[in-house]
């Protein structure tokens, strides 16, 4: 990330220097990014390779659906820790009542902004 830094600030200072100038400094400087974010994105996927094969499966994984809604009616638990944040058990109905009221407010809110004109 470090690098993603050095290279927009570089590349904005250079600029407002004078010393690059035209579409071709902004390709240059959007052209390295680009670069660095592609080698970043491929380092952290090898990260996250040899961190999942030493961890092993989760406790999770199988009751996951679609990969990403956790749904196990053995679990009693409503709300379910899961990597580094929490998620709703969606095979209990208390997980769709608080999922409810949490959305309620956004819900009247925008019914209350929206006229039905």
């Amino acid at each position: 990330m470090a690098g993603i830094t050095v290279v927009s600030l570089g590349g904005i200072t250079a600029s407002l220097l004078g010393f690059l100038g035209g579409g071709l400094s902004t390709l240059i400087v959007i052209s390295a990014l680009v670069l660095l974010l592609i080698w970043f994105v491929a380092r952290m996927r090898v990260a996250q390779r040899r961190i999942a094969a030493a961890a092993g499966p989760g406790e999770l994984d199988g009751h996951l659906r679609w990969g990403m809604f956790y749904a196990n009616p053995d679990d009693e638990r409503v709300l379910v820790e899961h990597g580094m944040g929490t998620t709703l058990n969606f095979a209990r109905p208390e997980a769709w009542l608080l999922l409810a009221a949490l959305l309620s407010p956004a819900v009247v809110l925008i019914a209350v902004a929206i006229p039905l004109e």
